[in-house]
């Protein structure tokens, strides 16, 4: 059957009575996903598409959408995706036309237009198991993907094509569930993860359109031959090409020692995997309000971390990290939001969560270490602005949050969640990293606020000479910070010494890798060393060079009404190796 010939009549199934009105001229035309309780056909249409895109890293700048239909999920896309170019391929000139507007084009899915590796992600929603040869797509879709891209999809296995027909199901595309494992696997695809949805969509797809066709005996009796006699799994699948692995020579100094150079080889494997074990992943479900996809990732707070961390390492490897870490700011500067503050988001895609004073710091420290100064001008002056003019209190602190005084919708929905759940007020930890950051940036620009800020921060110091922390388990992340300022202060030399000697105690009972890298990184700014926690440090490194994963961010929810009544807690491998290697840096020689 030619091209034609197939869009032709495929068109004349989409325009049926039952299945325009099932699907209400949202655009869609899948069989949704119904396990997270959607109550319609359009809304378990935008969950199947939610699940699919999660799948696809956010950090993707090129999408195709292969068999597009009327353009609904390539429009989810690019919502879900901003920063993105999504393009719509289809067969047929009549869906392309009713999709409309730019990005759409008329494409055979197996002999495509595109250049290779020319895409991160390919998405297709139903579709493959209509073409003459699923293989011919994956072939294709395995040339077009870039090194790293993957391929996402929903596809049906069928059994028997009687009831619809082999104009729409080709026998060639009659396989079972493990020969589809390895013709992806042939076809050079790796980290192959399928998922039985048989039950989610399929079986609940047609359970809804047996509702919508009550009354209409000819259309009901269709519907329950579909459900029980042809198909034999609906899948989501994720496939994903190998990564061209780069060629890095580091040159580290002997008398740097073996705890820098295992540590900064397990960072560089973690770096070739995007730092996948550094995502922070939460739920944020609907039925408690929130608006978004239910998983939301976070990792920009956790790899402007990491990325400081290579920055020092930097110097000791004759600038051979420089492409390394080149690529995470690039990356990180893509994240920025772009609602009325700008500024970045612990959660990026989570509109109810503010751009914060934490990421900014953050942010503003890494573009200062890579000579990033454009970077700070364009996307860095807009939120500190805000931060500095609409959230700063008398007193020289400041707000976590950056909402301004005035703002929209967006804006509006984050003072309300403020308020809710996050909780405001000023957190010493985040007023430490900020002031800092704007020392390093500018301290002659920013002399006034960075005083009186450090007056603040000196004013809640603990007896014992910590700092404590909101955000953060235990106190030596927030001392670290803490110290890491005042320590550039001539007026804070008293705060400075309590400091330091709470350290220096804390280290002869402190029992986990990260906390003993955070107190050495505290002495080091207030001018001195404990190098016998490096030997500590040394026994708690693995055969991979890196180290445990400890608790180090902490969420508190119910802030805002003083009952505390779940803690999220975030902890990392590569997190707590990043600051292991910038305590032993610090440090020096170790042996």
């Amino acid at each position: 059957m030619s091209s034609l010939e197939f869009a032709s009549r495929y068109d004349g199934i989409m325009r049926q009575p039952l299945l325009q009105a099932v699907y209400e001229g949202s655009g869609f035309f899948n069989t949704g996903w119904w396990g997270g309780g959607a109550r319609d056909q359009v809304t378990a249409c935008a969950a199947l598409v939610d699940r699919l895109a999660d799948a696809i890293p956010r950090d993707v700048t090129r999408i195709v959408d292969i068999g597009c239909g009327f353009g609904a999920t390539t429009r989810m896309l690019r919502r879900r995706f901003p920063r993105a170019k999504v393009v719509g391929a289809n067969i047929s000139l009549g869906q392309v036309a009713r999709a409309g507007g730019n990005g759409f084009t008329v494409m055979d899915a197996a002999r495509t237009a595109l250049a290779s590796s020319s895409a991160e992600a390919i998405v297709s929603v139903e579709a493959a198991f209509h073409f003459d040869r699923r293989q011919d797509f994956f072939t294709e879709a395995r040339r077009v993907l870039a090194p790293g891209g993957v391929l996402v999809l929903s596809d049906i296995l069928f059994d028997d094509v009687a009831a619809i027909g082999e104009w729409m199901v080709p026998p060639a595309n009659l396989i079972g569930l493990d020969a589809y494992r390895e013709l992806l696997r042939q076809t050079g695809f790796v980290d192959v993860v399928i998922e039985d949805a048989t039950s989610d969509c399929w079986l609940a797809y047609c359970a809804s359109l047996g509702r919508a066709a009550r009354g209409r005996e000819t259309d009901r009796s269709i519907v329950e031959r579909l459900a029980h006699s042809c198909v034999s799994h609906y899948l989501l699948v994720r496939a994903r090409v190998p990564e061209a692995k780069p060629v890095v020579r580091v040159r580290v100094p002997a008398a740097r020692g073996t705890l820098v150079t295992r540590s900064l080889v397990f960072l560089l494997h973690e770096w070739a995997r995007r730092f996948a074990e550094a995502e922070h992943v939460m739920p944020f479900p609907k039925e408690q309000g929130f608006r978004g996809t239910e998983l939301q990732n976070g990792d920009v707070f956790a790899r402007a971390v990491i990325a400081c961390a290579l920055a020092d390492a930097n110097e000791a490897c004759a600038g051979s990290l420089t492409p390394l870490i080149a690529r995470d700011v690039n990356l990180l500067a893509a994240r920025v939001r772009h609602g009325v503050a700008g500024g970045w988001s612990y959660f990026p895609d989570l509109i109810e969560l503010p751009p914060d004073a934490d990421d900014l710091a953050q942010l503003m420290l890494l573009f200062a270490k890579c000579g990033r100064r454009d970077l700070i001008a364009t996307l860095c002056e807009r939120p500190l602005a805000v931060l500095l003019r609409d959230c700063a209190h008398d007193d020289g602190s400041f707000e976590t949050w950056i909402v301004p005084a005035e703002g929209g919708e967006e804006e509006a929905l984050q003072r309300d969640w403020i308020a809710r759940a996050w909780g405001g007020g000023p957190d010493p930890e985040v007023v430490a990293n900020l002031l800092f950051a704007l020392h390093t940036v500018d301290a002659e620009r920013f002399a006034d606020t960075i005083a009186r800020g450090a007056a603040w921060l000196r004013s809640v110091q603990e007896s014992d000479g910590s700092w404590p922390s909101s955000w953060y388990h235990g106190p030596y992340y927030g001392t670290y910070v803490a110290l890491r300022l005042l320590a550039t202060r001539n007026d804070a030399r008293h705060a400075v010494r309590r400091g330091a000697r709470f350290l220096s105690r804390a280290l002869d009972t402190i029992s986990d890798p990260l906390s003993a890298a955070l107190a050495i990184l505290g002495l080091h700014a207030a001018g001195t060393t404990k190098k016998r926690a490096l030997a500590f440090l040394r026994t708690c490194q693995h055969g991979d060079g890196g180290f445990d994963a400890v608790p180090w961010i902490r969420m508190p929810l119910g802030r805002p009404t003083g009952h505390i009544h779940q803690v999220i807690t975030y902890a990392s491998r590569t997190i707590t190796t990043a600051f292991v290697l910038q305590a032993a840096l610090a440090a020096g020689t170790e042996e």
